[in-house]
């Protein structure tokens, strides 16, 4: 994983960010939830970092979540940081994603992301 700083795992479920700490990588990884009890599991796995952060209603949670980490000083704005998610859908193969985003290319405003403000 080269150029890549940070890898981001979000969603409501372990797996993700179990599969990616099998790796043994050695760039962190942070994996972000909306509800306590999977921060609470995600906090016996060696190498994550669970956060919890409520990004459900946001219209674009990458967005949501990296301007949340980077308010939280978790992630820095010059670095590269790989998010990838797993959402159970009904449609077959259409769960998973994976976007790599340079920090110092999004443009963070307070407006686009009022819900999580502190």
């Amino acid at each position: 994983m080269n150029g890549v700083r940070i890898n981001t795992a979000y969603g409501d479920f372990t797996n993700t960010a179990k599969m990616i700490a099998r790796l043994k990588i050695r760039q962190p990884i942070i994996a972000v939830t909306p509800t306590q009890k999977t921060k609470r599991q995600l906090e016996l796995v060696f190498g994550v970092l669970p956060v919890q952060i409520d990004y459900q209603n946001e219209k674009d949670r990458i967005y949501a979540v990296a301007n949340k980490l980077r308010s939280m000083k978790l992630i820095k704005d010059e670095e590269t940081v790989l998010f990838t998610s797993a959402v159970r859908t009904t449609l077959e193969h259409a769960s998973n994603s994976i976007e790599i985003h340079r920090l110092n290319n999004l443009v963070f405003t307070p407006q686009q992301s009022s819900s999580l403000a502190e």
